[in-house]
């Protein structure tokens, strides 16, 4: 059985990817678990520290995806492609990206958890950027500007387009990734 620590960070997730972070209470959360308040109170005293967890497993998955990208023999198209596929789950699910999500209450989030948020930005625009230097490197990919920009471009839309996809249908999405990839091919 899993530990409940885990189960309440992993239903929050999910709430964050489908409401917000700000639209969720520990009454929530204690009853889709079956469980008193007063448990979630345990494992997490304040929603900030909660914040905090969904954060760091966040993080924790992300580095895998990059570690194992990074590692691998996949050319620079073949990691872009499963970077890009992580947004295409979102959607297959009804859900956004968490990062986004938070972006969007960063005006109500703490100070502490909009730092963590920066950190983990900064390293997935960090992460792109490796991809898209590695394939103008190969000259498989084309584009004007520092690797670090283009990822922050690249990173910003394909956000947008989940969130946009959420109104217009998934073909905005398939269309939104066909021509940033079109606008990096040489």
């Amino acid at each position: 059985m899993r530990k409940r620590k885990e189960e309440i960070i992993d239903l929050a997730m999910g709430l964050v990817k489908s409401r917000g972070f700000d639209s969720f209470s520990y009454s929530d959360l204690s009853k889709k678990l079956g469980i008193a308040k007063a448990s979630v109170h345990h494992h997490f005293p304040t929603k900030e520290d909660l914040g905090m967890a969904i954060l760091e497993n966040f993080c924790e998955t992300l580095t895998a995806l990059y570690d194992e990208l990074n590692e691998s023999d996949l050319t620079p198209w073949e990691k872009l492609d499963k970077y890009m596929a992580r947004f295409a789950e979102y959607i297959e699910n009804g859900a956004i990206c968490p990062l986004s999500s938070l972006q969007a209450e960063a005006n109500v989030i703490s100070e502490a958890m909009r730092d963590s948020l920066r950190e983990i930005e900064e390293y997935e625009i960090y992460f792109v950027s490796g991809i898209l230097e590695e394939g103008r490197e190969r000259n498989e990919m084309k584009f004007d500007g520092s690797p670090s920009e283009t990822a922050g471009f690249l990173v910003s839309a394909m956000k947008g387009a989940v969130q946009q996809a959420r109104l217009h249908g998934t073909d905005f999405f398939t269309n939104s990734v066909s021509t940033l990839k079109n606008m990096l091919k040489p």
